[in-house]
């Protein structure tokens, strides 16, 4: 509410505030920050059409779940304290070997070890419990240790000396950890440290509680979030609030996630009507993906070649936590070998696409570019199981869907080399959670390979990792703090040696029970390095909208230098809010744009219309410039399609909403038979 009597300077504050909401959650056409609720979808080869009915209310159901890392901190408070050392797992660090009396280090530096830490590292296997240990040591006559307290004053400083992680097995990155943590507390012999340690849960679970039932109730939601807060800063002493302004940070305790009151029906007709345009540009992100395929195996035989050596058969070998110190650059920062293949895309799409270009629209119909797409990306087998799912996000542009043929679709971003549905933020929310795992293990075939980072590692929210398939998958742990859902399918990166077998780079255990082609041991850390690279046309100064059929391939985009906005650098709003206009029109942009800038992870809303939004821009640039920001360096702009006018997605009160569909496609000549899914498609 606006108070006449509120300063000038505090009151464009409050609207700047707002502005900044608004420009990054409210009117954004994808997903942000899986931002808005969710709805699943049914797909019937007997519809006609596309028919969405608003259920009677808002949600259908709302989910209050805990960051991991708040979790963690419990447990590890837990953990500190010498009263519950017993109830703790200790677990060798993964990049961590014994190899006789010295314990070998990355790259093969290695230690000579007593016998004490000898006997007491080698149980340290992360299944079993310090009082398990302690039994089996003190009942072995031969053993090191003569009581209880040696074993857990030696734990306590292999611990301190980053030897072995020791405290409770909380699961990092799945979506309840607070239900493990508290199966471990209630493992917990001791009667009277068992109620302490729950006790310290149960004061976060009840906060929790209280913020859910304050929904929709902004100052009791404020009171309840304040309460959270302080009972988890009373319990654990760490701040409640981390990595300030940080996109996907997983910044606070606790994140919601919904389902929409919405059922949706889409008849096969009316996808067969988008299939012929989405089979082509899925062609070309499915050549992509094995050119990348093509790029990290190349790199990976570099590092294999530089550092592997005879192993014992005389064949070349070396172990997993020295290939991974070499080999890490290619995955995180700017050593990912995948250059050369956007580039190649880029290039091959101009080369189809030349003969229509139009300075604003490219616009054909699938017809004309389908046999030039198809002798240009003619793909060849996959080289790993995970190149076969290929996701777009498509919006529709109408009034109403339907099968008729009205409606247009517009192509988001098309993530490629993994399931995007299933992650803890949308496998959450399905119905049937299990349907979905089961068609995984039979779109690969084998168990899942799930490489594991430490929350710090992994810089991933809860709601953007992969779901767990404990009984069904291999968890390779990485790094210290790096801790399985289910530690007897789990694997230390220590106990695997990377060799060349035939030609081919494989990644097996060293006791030769469990080996895979050695992308498959990389192949999350490959889709988060080129989940986003796949682009139609690269953006250039200005770059028109691609259409194909009733698709829209690329919405139309600008790309330009800071420098050409050196008129928001002025301090007067009206020049600046007039320069902004004249130049919109020069670049011949619509009214209402996205703006990317790179100093920032999230694109933002901007509507030339608005004075507000444009001083709020200029303020971004002036501030970014003023600390150092290269003048030269470029923002990038494309236009709101779906616009305002487009959206169909209503409530019961008929207001409109933004809406994206997320769907996985894999090409024919990938896809296994239905076996038990048959009939089953959410």
């Amino acid at each position: 509410m606006r108070d006449d009597k509120m300063p000038g300077a505090k009151l464009r504050r409050r609207q700047d505030l707002v502005a900044n909401y608004t420009q990054r959650y409210c009117v954004k056409n994808d997903t942000i920050g899986f931002f808005g609720p969710i709805a699943w979808g049914k797909v019937h080869g007997d519809g006609n059409g596309f028919h969405a009915v608003p259920g009677p209310g808002s949600l259908a159901e709302r989910n209050l779940y805990f960051e991991d890392w708040p979790i963690a901190a419990v447990a590890d408070t837990v953990a500190a304290d010498n009263r519950f050392v017993s109830w703790l797992t200790p677990r060798m660090l993964p990049y961590l070997r014994l190899d006789g009396p010295r314990l070998v280090f990355p790259g093969g530096v290695s230690v000579e070890v007593s016998s004490a830490e000898h006997e007491l590292l080698r149980q340290c296997d992360g299944r079993r419990k310090v009082r398990q240990i302690v039994s089996g040591l003190l009942a072995n006559p031969f053993s090191c240790f003569q009581g209880e307290d040696e074993v857990h004053d030696l734990l306590r400083r292999l611990q301190r000396e980053a030897r072995i992680d020791l405290g409770f097995q909380v699961p990092g990155l799945e979506a309840r950890p607070e239900r493990a943590l508290r199966a471990q507390f209630e493992a917990i012999g001791d009667a009277a440290l068992r109620e302490e340690a729950l006790s310290l849960l149960d004061r976060l679970e009840s906060a929790r509680g209280a913020v859910a039932s304050a929904a929709g109730q902004a100052e009791a939601l404020a009171a309840a979030q304040s309460r959270l807060d302080a009972e988890f800063e009373a319990v654990t002493g760490v701040s409640a609030r981390r990595r300030h302004g940080e996109a996907y940070g997983g910044r606070a305790i606790l994140y919601e996630d919904c389902r929409r009151d919405f059922s949706m029906d889409m008849g096969e007709p009316f996808l067969l009507g988008l299939q012929q345009s989405l089979d082509l540009v899925l062609m070309g992100s499915r050549w992509f993906m094995e050119q990348v395929a093509r790029g990290y195996l190349d790199a990976l035989r570099e590092v294999f070649m530089a550092h592997a050596a005879p192993g014992p058969q005389g064949a070349l070998e070396i172990d997993a936590p020295t290939f991974w110190l070499h080999a890490q650059r290619l995955f995180f920062g700017d050593g990912a070998p995948i250059r050369q293949a956007v580039e190649e895309l880029g290039a091959r799409w101009r080369v189809i696409f030349e003969p229509f270009n139009d300075e604003r629209r490219i616009d054909v119909e699938a017809e004309e570019i389908s046999p030039a797409v198809s002798a240009t990306f003619a793909s060849c087998n996959p080289l790993w199981r995970r190149t076969c799912y290929q996701c777009p996000d498509l919006m529709f542009c109408g009034e109403e869907p339907d099968a008729a043929g009205g409606m247009m679709a517009v192509l988001g971003e098309i993530h490629v080399g993994g399931n995007t549905l299933l992650t803890n933020g949308f496998l959450g929310q399905h119905p049937d959670p299990e349907w979905m795992l089961a068609a995984r293990r039979r779109d690969s075939g084998t168990d899942n390979v799930v490489p594991k980072l430490n929350g710090e590692g992994a810089r991933r929210p809860i709601r953007t990792q992969w779901k767990d398939d404990p009984l069904h998958g291999v968890e390779v742990l990485f790094s210290q703090g790096a801790r399985p859902f289910n530690p007897r399918n789990a694997m230390s990166l220590s106990a695997l040696v990377i060799i060349e077998q035939n030609g081919e780079l494989l990644v097996r255990s060293r006791d030769g029970d469990w080996q895979r082609g050695l992308l498959e041991l990389f192949a999350d850390f490959i889709f988060l390095s080129v989940a986003n690279d796949y682009l139609i046309l690269p953006k250039g100064r200005h770059t028109p909208r691609v259409t194909v059929g009733r698709v829209v391939w690329q919405r139309e985009g600008w790309r330009l230098p800071c420098s050409e906005f050196d008129f928001m650098l002025d301090e007067d709003d009206a020049r600046v809010f007039l320069g902004m206009r004249r130049k919109a029109a020069e670049w011949g942009m619509p009214g209402r744009v996205f703006v990317k800038v790179p100093w920032e992870n999230k694109p933002f809303y901007l509507d030339f219309d608005s004075p507000l939004f444009v001083r709020h821009m200029a303020k971004q640039l002036r501030g970014a410039l003023q600390g150092g920001q290269d003048p030269l360096c470029e923002i990038s702009i494309s236009e709101m399609l779906p616009d305002f006018e487009h959206l169909w997605l209503k409530d019961r009160d008929g207001e409109l909403f933004t809406s994206e569909l997320r769907m996985v496609a894999l090409h024919q000549d990938d896809a296994r038979p239905a076996a038990d899914t048959e009939g089953r498609q959410p």
